[in-house]
């Protein structure tokens, strides 16, 4: 997987910003994302209308054919309009194609845009108008992305010295799929909280879940769930969660514990999972979900994270409404192997 591009409009990280809160007005970022200048657009634009043209030539989708005009590496792709793109591309190994985006020109005139490209080969690649529709959304999120890892890139140099975590927030998506970053049902708000290159570390909630709906299974080296418990809580916390379990009346070995990434709780899991966390504790239905942890919040990418064991405050949402009692705190973000 490739990494940050060459830095350009900066060549420091973004400064940390607080994430926007659910339910108030748009972050100042949000309303006028710096990254998003016809400068950084274009450039994103053209780099991703070549990996667009190159995946579709390799995957045979569209068919270049060699221009015979003296100058190497030619090629010629016709429109459904009947008008012709041209460009200069390399051919590597297993047939690959690489194409130089500021060579890419339509009519004799450059293209950098890869929505102009989508709807002049509409037919040519099959597709229909509902598709069109989403390829178009799937697109501009992509570009967005694109343009603000290119707004925030940082020199080899810099990279070289980032953690693994680091780096990933730098990472500009896999090199094969052409709309890396479509991630359909996030919103601006989730993208500047969420997404990788937002680079906000973040403490995950942990749920305990009944061994009835939930199974462990683990990679060697964690072939156990108290191999991953010792690993991300430290034995207090550990011996806390435990002691809510038992408190609440069911056995803690009923149960694994799940660090559980907010969006997918607030859009998924709790949604569909309403039935199990509502079953509620009863002698006739042992709750599949009991108690929801919520740890501190987001620690700002500029903050190192906390060390295993730190404290912090959380509040336990246990199946039964009346149940309002303070729950252990929560261990760190997962750590990356």
């Amino acid at each position: 997987m490739s990494t940050s591009p060459a830095p350009h409009d900066s060549a420091r990280p973004a400064p940390a910003t607080p994430a926007p809160a659910t339910g108030s007005a748009p972050a100042p970022e949000l309303l006028a994302p710096p990254e998003l200048n016809a400068t950084a657009w274009t450039r994103a634009s053209s780099r991703f209308l070549a990996k667009a043209l190159s995946e579709f030539a390799y995957e045979e989708i569209v068919e270049p054919v060699p221009l015979d005009e003296g100058e190497p590496d030619l090629y010629a792709l016709r429109l459904d309009d009947g008008t012709t793109l041209t460009f200069r591309a390399r051919r590597g190994a297993y047939d690959s194609w690489r194409i130089t985006a500021d060579s890419i020109t339509h009519e004799g005139r450059p293209l950098t845009d890869p929505f102009a490209f989508l709807l002049r080969a509409r037919r040519l690649l099959q597709v229909d108008g509902a598709t069109l529709g989403h390829l178009i959304r799937e697109l501009s999120t992509t570009l967005a992305a694109d343009a603000r890892l290119d707004h925030t890139a940082l020199t080899a140099a810099r990279l070289a010295e980032l953690s693994y975590a680091e780096l990933e927030g730098h990472q500009t998506g896999h090199p094969w799929l052409v709309l890396n970053k479509g991630r359909i049902g996030f919103s601006a708000t989730d993208a500047a909280r969420w997404a990788p290159e937002a680079r906000r570390a973040t403490r995950l909630p942990w749920i305990a879940v009944s061994n009835r709906l939930a199974a462990y299974r683990g990679v060697p080296g964690l072939d156990t769930p108290d191999l991953l418990y010792a690993r991300e809580l430290d034995p207090e916390t550990h011996a806390a969660f435990r002691a809510a379990l038992t408190a609440l009346g069911h056995e803690p070995d009923g149960y694994l514990l799940l660090p559980v990434h907010p969006w997918q709780w607030d859009e998924v899991l709790l949604p569909l999972y309403a039935p199990a966390i509502a079953a509620g504790p009863s002698s006739r239905s042992p709750p599949t979900v009991i108690c929801v942890c919520r740890s501190s919040p987001s620690v700002p990418s500029s903050t190192p994270a906390a060390p295993t064991g730190t404290p912090s405050s959380c509040r336990c949402r246990c199946s039964t409404p009346s149940s309002g009692a303070d729950c252990p705190p929560s261990g760190p973000s997962p750590r990356p192997p």
